[in-house]
């Protein structure tokens, strides 16, 4: 089972967030996150609105049951690479 952290960096099981996030979206979203000295980008899901409350920990990787579905997982990820890029640890977005 994936884990997640919500904004305040507390993990969570995916089940109960579930049950909190049932009726919210989820985006995928270019994420900048510091490790060590270090930043690195990755593609995460992002759940919320314009609010964003919670991001899956460990980025994501396109994934389908079949060619269609993959290539439809890998246009969302383009799309993410299009919209401003998130502060792991904040969840706002960089300027510049």
């Amino acid at each position: 089972m994936d884990s997640v952290t919500d904004i305040t960096g507390k993990f969570c099981d995916c089940i109960n967030l579930y049950n909190k996030m049932k009726n919210l979206t989820w985006t995928y979203r270019v994420v900048r996150r510091k490790i060590d000295k270090d930043y690195t980008y990755g593609i995460h899901e992002v759940y919320g609105g314009k609010k964003k409350i919670s991001i899956t920990v460990e980025p994501c990787w396109p994934l389908g049951d079949s060619w269609g579905e993959l290539y439809s997982d890998m246009e969302a990820f383009v799309k993410a690479l299009k919209l401003p890029v998130l502060d792991y640890e904040t969840l706002s977005e960089l300027k510049g």
